[in-house]
């Protein structure tokens, strides 16, 4: 099947109308089959979707209708934010192979989300951007959508053969999501159920020069930051996007700013056995992420490239083979987050990193693929040093049972007379169907086994797990499906033979109509913590929904024994945990959160206190448009030592900031930050960044 061509009298506007007469011969599809919570079923509610392309863009017209027009979810935000809104979308796979897709969705404001979707991923990952354009309307019969996809933006071969479209719809107030053609869930995967169609042709290629110079400025209460090369708290930088041909981006930055637009959440730091993990928000660490995913796990985790001086990037993608690399000088390199020995902040501070990691995937056909990654990490002027190396992949053996797994050696330097080297190893099996599914993988990491530029917080253990999850869905109004997970099993022993965890974790989960889930469960653990034997249990719940359309709420709670690490030896107490957050948008302009975690920790259930914490985050946005918005922050982090020896320590912070985002790499920020504390610190800042394409 063709998608039409636009002709060249014709420019399309996007409005979100389809007024011109384009659109009349444009390639019509509908007949939506919803695939969650029920899979298999006409949508309340019908979709129509209108396709046309030139050699400049993709061009793309829904038509959602709704019978209750009036309880469609939608607001305005920040660009990647709205997923628990009404929406409509696609996945676009220019090279029509089944690897990776471009996923754009688009809520009844035209409001943005992006991102990317790779063969062998069970996900999609929202980190990447582009730029694109998308207007929304309501109607009084439901809303309309119209956007463009430029070539320019997208990684596509110079001439277009085919191309995939999976295209799909979200209605909040049901959960109930829809797609064309219709998503077969007693299949593994999603690309490879991609709809495919002849492409445009001959496409002019991606060769030019993006070129995006940005400068900032800081000031906090001692003066100038010094995390960069600046004059009085004045510092440019810049960053160029060259593409040579379709098939190679090269990333280059100096100078560059990687401060958030928002600040970390704050996170319950007080008797944890391994580090806090944290999402990576900066923009130049997301491009092309997706590629660097891994079957063992994490293995670049670019928050702990802190402060680079420089950073470089290049992606390859051409004829089945996919080819990522990235490089950084690191004025600020973070510490170990792997147990047992490892790099300290003493050992790293006042010196400089020289980061690396290169990943290749060669795809296999039917979504699958096999894989290498090499990562260093090397700290100039030491002899520290860390290097990795390996292999992964995953193989479809049928449409519901696929095989996973790979191998990583690393080889580590604390001194000239102390080098080590490991491996890590996992296989996986997994079958999946509508209403059964199976995972059981088998796992060794050797003790001394490292990933510097990733987060692999164990080490030295051997053992598996085992998953188990049963499907129904009862005919009932109210309630649309139940998941019954009888066996969450793992059990690992160290290297040497000695048993080291044991766990049993049965749950279960509901969807109801109304857009709510909940669900809950038991677990039952065991583990080894230097020598001491800790034996624990308790249950657990959890609420998450949008029920009304101006309301989304998350909740978690969990009560009974846990492991109390800070005492040696470590002992088994009494916690009692609850997490949540609450989102208000009372209309679409203004949005009000309210999250925060408190962790209660006692001798047992009703004894002497050990320590309470609480941490927290009052949000408040107001957007004046799609583009010009406000926010303000509120966070604070309570801990309260109890018992013979009490104490207490607080920090409350307030943080603000003026926006303008145009696009991506297009934006004006104007913001401040204040610790309030004794004394007080603060700080203002101000980034100017324009894409110039030359």
């Amino acid at each position: 099947m063709d998608i039409p061509p636009v002709s060249h009298e014709t420019e399309i506007r996007i409005d979100a109308l389809d007024n011109e007469p384009a659109w009349a011969s444009a390639l019509e599809l509908k007949g939506f089959t919803a695939f969650a919570p029920v899979p298999g079923q006409p949508p309340a509610d019908d979709t129509t979707v209108r396709i046309m392309a030139d050699k400049k863009a993709l061009y793309v017209f829904f038509q959602a209708w709704d019978s209750e027009p009036q309880r469609i979810h939608t607001g305005l935000g920040r660009r990647d934010t709205r997923f628990d809104d009404d929406w409509v979308g696609l996945y676009l796979d220019t090279a029509g192979t089944a690897q990776r897709a471009y996923m754009f969705m688009v809520n009844p404001h035209g409001i943005q989300v992006d991102g990317t979707r790779v063969a062998g991923t069970d996900s999609d990952n929202s980190s990447w951007d582009t730029q694109w354009y998308s207007r929304g309307r309501m109607t009084d019969r439901g809303y309309q959508v119209e956007l463009s996809i430029p070539w320019r933006s997208v990684r596509h071969p110079a001439h277009c053969q085919q191309i995939g479209l999976i295209l799909f719809r979200n209605q909040a107030r049901t959960a109930e999501m829809s797609s064309y053609p219709e998503l077969d869930t007693d299949m593994q995967g999603v690309l490879v159920q991609e709809a495919l169609y002849q492409g445009i042709g001959d496409l002019p290629r991606n060769a030019g020069l993006d070129l995006i110079p940005s400068l900032t400025f800081g000031w906090t209460d001692s003066g100038p930051p010094e995390d960069r090369w600046s004059y009085q708290g004045l510092s440019p930088g810049i960053t160029l996007r060259y593409a040579p041909d379709a098939a190679l981006t090269l990333l280059g930055t100096v100078n560059p700013d990687f401060s958030q637009v928002e600040s970390d959440a704050s996170q319950v730091d007080v008797n944890r056995r391994y580090a806090l993990y944290y999402e990576e928000k900066r923009p130049f660490f997301l491009e092309g992420q997706e590629w660097f995913e891994h079957q063992l796990g994490e293995v670049v985790y670019t928050r702990s490239m802190v402060a680079p001086r420089y950073g470089a990037r290049a992606t390859l993608e051409k004829e089945g083979w996919s080819v990522a690399a990235i490089h950084t000088l690191d004025a600020t390199p973070s510490s170990s987050v792997s147990e047992g020995e490892g790099w300290t902040e003493d050992d790293l501070e006042g010196y400089q990193a020289l980061e690396t990691v290169a990943r290749v995937r060669r795809a296999m056909g039917d979504d699958s693929y096999l894989g290498l990654i090499f990562s260093d990490r090397t700290i100039l002027g030491t002899d520290l040093a860390n290097r990795l190396g390996g292999l992964d992949g995953w193989l479809r053996l049928s449409d519901r049972t696929s095989i996973s797994g790979g191998a990583l050696g690393s080889w580590t330097s604390f001194s000239q007379d102390d080098a080590r080297s490991d491996a890590k190893g996992k296989l996986s099996l997994e079958y999946n169907s509508t209403r059964l599914y199976l995972n059981a993988e088998a796992k060794y990491i050797g003790p001394d086994f490292r990933a510097e530029n990733g987060f692999m917080n164990w080490a030295d253990a051997m053992g598996g797990e085992a998953w188990l999850r049963w499907a129904s869905y009862p005919d009932k109004a109210a309630l649309k499906k139940i998941n019954v997970i009888p066996a969450n099993t793992d059990i690992y022993w160290y290297t040497d033979g000695r048993l080291r965890q044991l766990s049993y974790s049965p749950s279960f989960n509901m969807t109801f109509s109304n857009a709510v889930s909940s669900g809950g469960g038991f677990s039952l653990s065991g583990e080894d913590y230097d020598g001491t034997w800790l034996r624990y249990q308790k249950p657990w719940m959890w609420l998450y929904g949008t029920p009304t359309k101006w309301l989304n709420i998350w909740a978690f709670a969990k009560t009974g024994t846990s492991p109390y690490y800070d005492d040696d030896p470590a002992w088994t107490g009494w916690v009692n945990y609850a997490s949540g957050e609450i989102t208000l948008q009372p209309v679409s302009q203004i949005s009000v959160s309210l999250s925060g975690t408190m962790e209660d920790f006692r001798e047992e259930a009703f004894g002497d206190g050990v320590y309470r914490a609480t941490v927290g985050r009052c949000k408040l946005e107001t957007f004046a448009s799609r583009y010009l918005w406000a926010r303000w922050i509120l966070d604070w982090n309570t801990v309260d030592i109890l018992g013979d020896d009490p104490d207490r320590s607080s920090n409350w912070q307030l943080e603000s900031l003026l926006a303008w985002e145009r696009a991506p790499n297009k934006a004006i920020y104007l913001g401040g930050l204040m610790v309030l504390d004794d004394p007080v610190e603060w700080q203002i800042f101000a980034k100017v960044s324009w894409l110039m394409t030359l």
